[in-house]
């Protein structure tokens, strides 16, 4: 493996570092020599990096100027935003025109294979209709000031001293000349000044202050989308600013004064008096967006997973991006959960940790009618069909209210034993399992056009539940097998918890799991069927037994340590109440026959006995299903890194979770252990914070 020697403490610190470089990075100490090393490298154009490129000049040695990508991140890298996309250019760096780039010879090179080509068409569509940008915590609301008929002309500002001004060939003045012109060129339109991220996190300074500015000129200090504001504006100035180039992917009228990299390749007005000779000297030719596009965004940047470390691609990087978007939109109000255990309420902080989203607790209906009086702006949250009396005040005051459940891949242990989960499904309509009113999930599923990328993931991440046996909770034995007669069609009927909300809200005639087993074989006497008790049930810690002696008056085998994923596949058809189980049927292409309304049912994909939810018309295919249920309503964190992450990386994680576990012998001991364990490390950190 290459080795890279670093002068950069930050560098060296940069998360999966090695897997962006594909080599071995050393920070830079008197024992280094440079026979160990292959190549040294150094973050941009920034002053530091003299002895970096000195030491590379001294030893003869590859000298490569790392940045961040072109889509970096959800949240800012001032915040502690790990790279999702970086740049390793060998030539030069793209905001410094006073030199060639890689970016810059790629562009001119124009070369790209047919795949590549393929994906930049998707890429830019999606980066277009996600509205992606090199950050992406922003509101995606319009200020009222913005709208209306009036003429807007957006000036973008920069923070001060950045090293891409000077790189552009610009300084302090250019700015002042900028906004001059700005104005002098339009005079009947308001011009609003794009203040940079960085100056609105209070980390950096800009150009412009707004008690200084001119007549009709307005500083935009909000945390706007870029290309929500864009939508606004009739044209756009910029000197050296990336928003410039998403201004031109948004099909506006970008103006340049100083050169920055997507400048002079006949797509934007520039100003700045050296583009011409750049020109001249073929150093920028004529260009197509696609083409600045795919060189840039494909060819120039490197993708990682920002959990596995391993190296990824732009689409995949897209989807992430979009799926942290979406939760962040869902999730940015002022949540107040009530009545959450400690164990839920820094489960919740660690849940939330990657989006930065605020939570505060309370157990007091007080605090609640304190807050509705002072007209704080906030949000109840309910864990499930919980505190129906705080949701009933929550809907008499046009309070909003939100709920929260485990998501469907949920842990490799049980919840019950504060086996904390990798996925919740937050719901700002309902609850999933409670056909009594529309949830999220449910709207997903009547309304969402699925794409076909959409739709093959979800594929695929069923096939890998299936080769994996992956299921919600993973706990059983996978290795067990089971004799069922041949020649005899069977049934497995899933025990449940009687008292859970599932059954409660959406079940009907049949409640309990003996019901459940005697419904079964009335309408089946010759099948051969098997039971399986719920793990929380057997585990004792809720409700649901049935005594082994009455269970085979129903049924011709109970099960009890073998795998559900196991059990599924071992028989023809699954029936149950409003089980989970049902869901994991519906992947394994088994019948499934529903006495209750689990929020699978109702598509066209089971047989219906319980009552119907007349909201359910739309005819779905089994991976469209999928894809609302495991891709789109949950949300996936990392349990180690607490990022984000998707559906396949929480497969992913879930599996080596198992295998960790394999050999390991479960007991009463070692359960409660590990349950004291961890509380004891939750409750360091919160004492910690």
């Amino acid at each position: 493996m290459r080795q890279f020697v670093t002068f950069s403490r930050g560098i060296a610190k940069i998360p999966h570092i090695e897997a962006f470089l594909q080599a071995k990075v050393c920070l830079a100490t008197l024992s280094n020599s440079a026979s160990d090393a292959d190549a040294v490298c150094g973050w941009g154009n920034k002053a530091n990096t003299r002895r970096a490129q000195a030491y590379a000049a001294q030893h003869q040695l590859p000298y490569y100027r790392l940045e961040d990508g072109f889509l970096r991140s959800f949240d800012l890298g001032v915040n502690g935003a790990p790279p999702l996309s970086l740049i390793i250019d060998k030539t030069g760096i793209y905001y410094d025109s006073h030199q060639p780039s890689d970016l810059e010879q790629l562009i001119l090179k124009n070369q790209f294979s047919k795949n590549e080509w393929h994906t930049a068409h998707i890429a830019i569509s999606e980066v277009r209709q996600y509205q992606l940008c090199k950050y992406n915590r922003y509101n995606d609301r319009l200020p009222e000031n913005l709208s209306g008929s009036h003429d807007n002309v957006l000036v973008i500002d920069q923070t001060n001293g950045d090293v891409s001004i000077a790189g552009a060939r610009a300084e302090q003045e250019t700015f002042v000349q900028m906004l001059a012109a700005a104005r002098l060129e339009n005079p009947n339109a308001r011009i609003w000044i794009k203040v940079h991220p960085d100056v609105l996190a209070g980390k950096k300074n800009g150009h412009f202050s707004a008690d200084r500015l001119p007549e009709n000129t307005y500083l935009l200090s909000e945390n706007i989308n870029p290309y929500v504001l864009l939508s606004a504006m009739n044209k756009v100035y910029t000197v050296s600013s990336q928003m410039g180039f998403e201004a031109l992917l948004a099909g506006k009228q970008v103006v340049t004064f100083g050169i920055p990299w997507y400048a002079g390749w006949g797509l934007s007005d520039d100003r700045h008096s050296d583009i011409p000779a750049l020109q001249a000297a073929a150093r920028r030719l004529p260009r197509t967006l696609i083409q600045l596009f795919a060189a840039a965004y494909l060819q120039y940047c490197v993708y990682v997973n920002p959990n596995s470390g391993e190296i990824s691609d732009i689409l995949t990087t897209i989807a992430y991006l979009h799926k942290q978007k979406s939760d962040y939109a869902l999730l940015n109000v002022n949540l107040v959960g009530f009545d959450f255990s400690l164990w839920r309420r820094l489960l919740f902080r660690e849940f939330l940790h990657s989006l930065r989203v605020p939570i505060t607790f309370t157990s007091s209906i007080k605090r609640l009618r304190h807050l509705a009086d002072t007209k704080t702006p906030f949000t109840v949250l309910l864990w499930g069909m919980k505190h129906p009396n705080v949701a009933q005040w929550a809907q008499d005051r046009n309070i909003p209210l939100m709920r929260v459940e485990d998501g469907f891949l949920r842990s490799a242990g049980l919840g019950s034993n504060l086996t904390p989960p990798l996925s919740l499904s937050f719901d700002d309509q309902g609850i999933y399992f409670n056909p009594q009113q529309a949830s999220r999930l449910e709207i997903l599923l009547n309304e969402t056009v699925f794409d076909e990328r959409t739709l093959c993931e979800a594929e695929t991440l069923t096939q890998l539940m299936i080769e994996h046996h992956i299921n919600k909770y993973n706990v059983g034995d996978e290795y067990e097998t089971i004799a069922i007669p041949v020649a005899q069609r069977s049934i497995l009927v899933p025990g449940q918890v009687e008292d859970d909300a599932s059954i409660r809200f959406g079940s009907g005639a049949v409640k309990t799991n003996l019901a459940l087993l005697q419904a079964v074989r009335a309408r089946n006497p010759d099948a051969f069927i098997v039971y399986k008790p719920h793990p929380d049930v057997l585990s004792g810690n809720r409700v649901g037994q049935v005594s082994h002696e009455i269970v085979l008056k129903y049924a011709n085998l109970q099960i009890v340590q073998t795998s559900i994923s196991v059990c599924i596949n071992a028989v023809d058809e699954v029936h149950t109440m409003t089980s989970l189980a049902g869901f994991e049927g519906l992947i394994r292409n088994k019948k499934i026959v529903c006495y209750g309304t689990p929020f699978y049912a109702g598509w066209g994909l089971t047989e219906d006995l319980g009552d119907a939810c007349l909201r359910r018309k739309r005819r779905l295919r089994l991976p469209e299903l999928t894809a609302a249920a495991l891709l789109l309503y949950p949300m996936y964190v990392h349990p180690q890194t607490r990022q984000s992450m998707s559906a396949a990386d929480g497969l992913l994680w879930l599996k080596q979770a198992k295998q960790a576990n394999i050999r390991i012998k479960s007991n009463w001991f070692s359960r409660k252990y590990t349950q004291l364990n961890y509380l004891a490390q939750l409750l360091l950190k919160y004492l910690q914070h």
